[in-house]
C-alpha cells in the first residue's frame, strides 16, 4: 500500500508539472467577456448528463437526431450541396447567379435547422 501510494503522489506530482497553465491574463478577459461563467454552466451540464439517472428533456428530437436515417439524409444534403458548389464553380462567373443563390440559402438553412437540432438534443 505504502509504495503504491508514493507511486500515485509522484505520478500527481508529474501530471502538475505537466499541466498546461493558462495565463492570468487569459483569466481576466475571459472574467470580463463571460467566457469562464459560459465555461462553468458547460461543464454543470457535462456533469448532469453524466449522471445515470439522466433523461433527455426532449426524447422526440434526441431519437430523431441519433437515427441512422438523419445521419444519412444530412450526409445525402451534404453531397449534393458539394455538387452544387463544384458546378457553381466550374461556370463562368454569374452563371445562373440567382439559382445558385437560391440554393445557397434553402441549404444554409436547412444545415442550420440540423444544428439547432443536434444541439437541443445533445446539450
Amino acid at each position: 500500500e505504502r509504495i503504491e501510494r508514493e507511486m500515485a503522489e509522484e505520478i500527481n506530482a508529474q501530471a502538475e508539472q505537466n499541466a498546461f497553465r493558462i495565463p492570468a491574463w487569459v483569466n481576466i478577459a475571459g472574467a470580463l467577456l463571460g467566457v469562464l461563467q459560459l465555461s462553468y454552466r458547460i461543464e454543470q451540464e457535462r456533469e448532469r448528463r453524466a449522471d445515470d439517472y439522466f433523461a433527455n428533456p426532449r426524447p422526440e428530437i434526441y431519437s430523431v437526431v441519433a437515427s441512422m436515417s438523419f445521419e444519412v439524409g444530412v450526409a445525402f444534403l451534404i453531397a449534393i450541396n458539394c455538387v452544387l458548389l463544384g458546378w457553381q464553380a466550374s461556370l463562368p462567373e454569374n452563371e445562373n447567379a440567382v439559382l445558385f443563390d437560391i440554393c445557397e440559402h434553402i441549404f444554409v438553412s436547412i444545415f442550420l435547422i440540423e444544428w439547432c437540432m443536434r444541439v437541443i438534443a445533445f446539450g
